[in-house]
């Protein structure tokens, strides 16, 4: 069996901003981004693992710093995966249509359309925000 013998976390920011791509009322200069993350084995074989979190540039550093966490905690601390979680959003699966599963502690391939991302309309009534600039 293999070992994970380098995991390498960067902060990958595209230029977007300059000629406004993707920006709105929110994003006005967003610069498309990604917390990427590399591993490699002991395997010899010379293949690399990648994952990648994307966002529109503010926050990136938190994703890649929060990505870099767990991966010290994996190869310094734990080893292992086990009762391991970045994220848990159980709290929040009754307010989704059909709300993404997390199963010991990651994410499983979603089954119907849509990834998980419509919410309950009555969870939108609720809590949608109503503080300044509200719409």
């Amino acid at each position: 069996m293999s070992s994970i013998t380098d995991i390498a976390t960067s902060d990958i920011r595209f230029p977007t901003s300059t000629m406004l791509d993707g920006s709105d009322a929110m994003n006005p200069d967003p610069d498309y981004s990604a917390a990427y993350l590399t591993l490699a084995t002991d395997a010899g074989d010379g293949l690399v693992g990648a994952g990648f979190v994307f966002t529109t540039g503010r926050g990136n550093n938190v994703a890649a710093a929060a990505i870099q966490t767990v991966a010290d905690d994996f190869v310094a601390i734990s080893g292992s995966t086990e009762d391991r979680y970045l994220e848990f959003v159980d709290h929040l699966h009754e307010h989704f249509v059909d709300p993404v599963r997390v199963v010991d502690g990651h994410y499983l391939a979603p089954t119907a359309p849509g990834a998980g991302t419509e919410m309950n309309a009555s969870s939108v009534v609720e809590y949608r925000y109503r503080g300044v600039g509200a719409s």
